[in-house]
């Protein structure tokens, strides 16, 4: 068991080796392009999928005897059950380094004339998302 899993280990740091991460995308991208995507479903992701089909050599439609295909309605609820599970366990979370917010404005406290603030955030913040 234990060289199983100690190959296991050597081909997952492998692949960790080779996969870089991703470049990060702008907020005023992100902002701006959130805004036009309409979000997950599963009914769309399942459908396009069954049309596709075919691309793989898999038969598209009811079955000759004119039955249900069970893989269409197998792949309709394994899709329905990932998107659920993004949508209802997926968690997202986002952390803004120190220097990341950034504070500008005037303040009046207690009757003092007003004074210019500038100001950072000197720890790193947390964030909470939901997936949609």
């Amino acid at each position: 068991m234990k060289t199983i899993d100690k190959i296991y280990d050597t081909i997952m740091t492998a692949f960790n080796a080779v996969r870089k991460p991703l470049m990060p995308i702008s907020a005023a991208l992100i902002a701006g392009g959130s805004i036009t995507r309409p979000g997950l479903s599963a009914l769309m992701i399942a459908s396009n999928i069954i049309r596709r089909q075919s691309e793989a050599g898999a038969y598209f439609g009811p079955l000759k005897d004119g039955s249900a295909n069970v893989s269409e309605a197998m792949e309709r609820i394994r899709v329905e059950e990932i998107v659920k599970a993004i949508k209802e366990d997926m968690k997202v979370e986002i952390a803004i380094p120190p220097g990341g917010i950034s504070i500008t404005g005037t303040g009046n406290a207690l009757g003092i004339p007003a004074i210019n603030i500038t100001g950072t955030n000197i720890n790193p913040v947390h964030g909470d998302g939901i997936a949609r």
